[in-house]
């Protein structure tokens, strides 16, 4: 049997214990949540360039300090979520996930609040039209 940490050769084992974090790139967020009562979370891809690899990454990043998870896409792509093979610090990514998560929100969720208070300022002409 092939010994698990020979399955990915570009990821040594070692590296992964003594993993730096390069220079990231997001490339895309999301807000989902789990259900109507669940605990609402940012999914957050991003690439993490360290030396002259790219690595394309996924985190699922929830409201409290320290409540993240980070996983490489393309070991998650063979179906491996085994610890130690795509384990990755969250923590070392936290602080610029966490910042660019906020700017989306200012972005986005800012751009949903004013259209909502334009809607909500037209419904009330409408409702005053017609009484």
């Amino acid at each position: 049997m092939e010994n698990q940490f020979d399955i990915h050769k570009d990821y040594k084992f070692e590296w992964i214990y003594t993993q730096s974090v390069g220079k990231i790139k997001v490339t895309d967020i999301a807000y989902h949540r789990n259900g109507v009562r669940g605990n609402g979370f940012f999914v957050v891809t991003f690439i993490n360039k360290d030396g002259n690899r790219n690595m394309h990454m996924v985190a699922t990043v929830f409201e409290g300090w320290g409540d993240i998870a980070v996983l490489n896409v393309d070991i998650l792509a063979e179906g491996n979520i085994q610890f130690a093979e795509n384990s990755w610090r969250g923590d070392n990514f936290e602080p610029e996930l966490r910042s660019e998560i906020e700017k989306w929100k200012d972005e986005v969720w800012g751009k949903v609040e004013a259209a909502d208070q334009v809607a909500s300022s037209s419904d009330k002409l409408a409702a005053a039209t017609i009484f």
